[in-house]
C-alpha cells in the first residue's frame, strides 16, 4: 500500500470526524461543504457556506480537510463521505461507522507506522491563537495582495487561500514569516469585489497544530 492512498484514507477519516464536530443546526451538511470545496456547488449556496466559514471554526477545517482531501486523490476518485438523512446530532455513529469502513486496515496501517507517542505531559489552557492582522474593511489590492497575521512564537505556518466559489487559489506550505504576498497571476481572473477566503494553520514547536478561523478579504 503506497503512502498516497494511506494519507488519503487518513484525511478522509479526518473529515468524517470534523463533519461530527460541525453537526449543529446551524451548520451546512457536510456534503454541502464537500460540494463547496470541489466547485460543485450552486452559486447561492455556496455564498451561504462562505458566510458560515467565516464565524464556524469547526466547519472551516472541514472545508480545508475537504480541499486537501480532494486534491490528494481528485475530485472524482475521492467518494466523498456520505452521512444518513437523520437529524444531525444523531450522526456521530453514523459518522464512526462510516470512518471505519472507508478506511479500515489502511488507517489503521498509518497510524501503526507512526512514531511512539511521547509520556503525556502537562499542558497549560489552549490561550494560543492564529489572528488575521488584515482589516477586514480594506480592499486587498490584487497586484500586492499581503496577507498578514500573527501566531505562536517558533511557529511555522501553512496557508489556503480560495475565491468566493471554495475553489483553492494558492496554497503554501511551511511559511516561518507571518506575511505571504499572494502572486498576482492566481488572483487575475478574479472581477473587482469578489471575496477570497484564508485561512492559517500553525504548526507549533511540539508538533501541536492550531488552525485559525476562515478570513474574508475583497480585491479592490
Amino acid at each position: 500500500m503506497t503512502a498516497a492512498p494511506i494519507e488519503a484514507e487518513a484525511l478522509r477519516a479526518a473529515f468524517a470526524a470534523r463533519a461530527v464536530a460541525a453537526a449543529l443546526e446551524s451548520c451546512p451538511p457536510a456534503e454541502r461543504i464537500w460540494q463547496a470545496a470541489g466547485g460543485a456547488l450552486d452559486p447561492r449556496l455556496t455564498r451561504e457556506v462562505v458566510d458560515h466559514l467565516a464565524v464556524c471554526a469547526a466547519c472551516a477545517e472541514a472545508w480545508r480537510l475537504a480541499a486537501d482531501l480532494q486534491r490528494e486523490l481528485g475530485a472524482e476518485l475521492a467518494a466523498p463521505v456520505t452521512l444518513p438523512a437523520a437529524p444531525r446530532r444523531t450522526w456521530a455513529a453514523a459518522v464512526a461507522a462510516v470512518v471505519v469502513l472507508s478506511a479500515g486496515g489502511i488507517l489503521a496501517t498509518a497510524l501503526l507506522r507512526r512514531p511512539p507517542a511521547a509520556p503525556p505531559a502537562y499542558r497549560a489552557p489552549q490561550t494560543q491563537s492564529v489572528r488575521s492582522l488584515v482589516p477586514e474593511e480594506r480592499p486587498l489590492d490584487r497586484d500586492d495582495c499581503r496577507l498578514r497575521w500573527s501566531g505562536p512564537e517558533g511557529s511555522r505556518y501553512d496557508l489556503l487561500v480560495s475565491g468566493e466559489d471554495l475553489r483553492v487559489l494558492q496554497r503554501a506550505r511551511g511559511l516561518v514569516a507571518t506575511e505571504y504576498r499572494v502572486p498576482s497571476s492566481a488572483l487575475a481572473h478574479l472581477p473587482p469585489g469578489t471575496r477570497i477566503l484564508w485561512q492559517v494553520e500553525a504548526i507549533l514547536p511540539d508538533g501541536e497544530r492550531l488552525a485559525s478561523a476562515t478570513f474574508v478579504q475583497r480585491l479592490d
